[in-house]
C-alpha cells in the first residue's frame, strides 16, 4: 500500500497509484524500471523486491543492483528500504559486493551519519557480516579505525564498532590501538565506558588485549576518578577483583585519598577499596587520610563524612584506635560557620 504522507521525492513524471486498497498492489519487475530506488522505500514493493532478490534471477538482481549501487546509503538509512538492502548483500556476487563497499565509504560523512542512526546501524551491522573477501573486511576496518572515537562515544554508534570486534576477530588489535590510544576521552562517555567495562569481563577478548586496556585505565586513573563515567570504569576494575589491576590503582592513588574523600566520585572508589580489601588496603587509606594535612577537611565535608563512617565500619584494632584519636584530637573543627550557626560534630568515638 503506498504512503502518500511520505516525503521521499520521486521521479519525474512518475505518479504513485493513489487511493487505499483493500489488498497489496500487483507489482511487475518490467514496471518497475528506473524506480527501483524509490519503490525499494514503499512498504508493499519492498517486499515484492526483496521476494525477486530471493529468487536469485540474474535479469532481476541486476536490474535492482544496477539502480541501487550508488544509493547503499540512503536505502539503508530508510525503514523499508533498508529490508530491500540487506537481503541485496546477501545474494550479491564478490565483485557486485566490492561495488557496494566502494559505494558505502566513499563519503565518510554519510557513513558517520549511517553509524549514527538507529536503522542505519542495524542496516550496517548486517553489512559488516556479509563482508566476504580479506580485502573488503581490511578495508572497512581501516575506515572505522579513523571513526572509532566517535562512533564508541555515541550511544548507538557504539553497536557498530563493538559489531566488528566480535565479528572480525583476527581485526581486533587495530581497533583496540585506537581505543587504548584514546581511553580518557572514551572511558568518559556512558556508551564507551559499557564497552570498556565489557571488554574487561569478556573472555572473548585475548588476554594481551584486555591487559592493555587495564594499563590505559591504570595511567589515567587520577583524571577518571573525577569523572561520573570514568570512575566507574575504575569502580569496575576493583568489583570483579582484577587483582593486579587493583594494586597498581591503588598504587597511583597513594597520596591522593584525602583529596578523593571530599569528591563525589573519588568516594565511590575509597569506600568500594576499603569495603572489599578490608585487610590489603583499608588500613593504608585509612592512616594516609588521619596523616593528610586535609584531614579536618575530610571531617567537615558530607563526603568526607561518610568516607569517615564506612572507615569505621571496615576497621579494627590500631588502627580504629588511631582514627578515633585523630577524630578527637580535630574535634575543634568539626564546629564549623554554617549559615551563621554552628554545626555540632556528628562522631561518636
Amino acid at each position: 500500500m503506498f504512503d502518500n504522507n511520505r516525503s521521499a521525492p520521486v521521479p519525474a513524471g512518475y505518479r504513485p497509484t493513489q487511493g487505499i486498497h483493500t489488498q497489496p498492489p500487483v507489482y511487475f519487475l518490467e514496471d518497475l524500471k528506473g524506480k527501483v530506488l524509490w519503490e525499494a522505500m514503499d512498504p508493499d514493493c519492498c517486499h515484492f523486491l526483496r521476494h525477486v532478490l530471493e529468487r536469485r534471477r540474474p535479469d532481476g538482481l541486476q536490474m535492482i543492483f544496477s539502480e541501487v549501487k550508488d544509493h547503499i546509503c540512503i536505502l539503508m538509512l530508510d525503514w523499508y528500504g533498508s529490508y530491500v538492502i540487506e537481503k541485496l548483500y546477501e545474494v550479491c556476487d564478490n565483485e557486485q559486493m566490492e561495488q557496494v563497499v566502494f559505494s558505502v565509504t566513499s563519503d565518510a560523512d554519510v557513513l558517520m551519519a549511517v553509524c549514527l542512526n538507529s536503522r542505519g546501524s542495524k542496516s550496517m551491522k548486517k553489512f559488516i557480516e556479509c563482508l566476504r573477501t580479506p580485502e573488503q573486511k581490511s578495508h572497512m576496518i581501516s575506515i572505522f579505525q579513523s571513526m572509532t572515537v566517535p562512533l564508541v562515544n555515541h550511544k548507538t554508534g557504539v553497536g557498530v564498532i563493538r559489531h566488528c570486534l566480535y565479528i572480525f576477530p583476527e581485526k581486533q588489535t587495530q581497533i583496540f590501538d585506537v581505543i587504548a590510544d584514546n581511553l580518557f576521552e572514551i572511558a568518559t562517555t556512558e556508551s564507551g565506558a559499557f564497552l570498556l567495562r565489557e571488554v574487561l569481563n569478556s573472555q572473548v577478548f585475548p588476554p594481551e588485549i584486555r591487559q592493555h586496556i587495564l594499563s590505559e585505565i591504570i595511567e589515567n586513573v587520577h583524571r577518571l576518578y573525577l569523572e561520573p563515567f570514568g570512575s566507574r570504569v575504575v569502580l569496575h576494575v576493583i568489583t570483579v577483583r582484577l587483582e593486579e589491576g587493583v594494586r597498581d590503582i591503588v598504587a597511583r592513588l597513594t597520596g591522593a585519598f584525602a583529596c578523593m574523600s571530599v569528591n563525589k566520585y573519588g568516594t565511590w572508589i575509597v569506600n568500594e577499596l576499603m569495603e572489599i580489601y578490608k585487610k590489603e588496603y583499608t588500613p593504608q587509606i585509612i592512616n594516609e587520610i588521619i596523616s593528610s594535612s586535609d584531614f579536618p577537611r575530610v571531617l567537615l565535608h558530607p563526603y568526607g563524612k561518610d568516607i569517615i563512617e564506612h572507615a569505621k565500619k571496615h576497621t579494627t584494632g590500631a588502627v580504629l584506635n588511631s582514627l578515633n584519636h585523630q577524630i578527637a584530637l580535630h574535634s575543634d573543627h568539626s564546629r564549623s560557620p554554617c549559615h551563621g550557626e554552628n554545626v555540632k560534630p556528628k562522631w561518636k568515638i
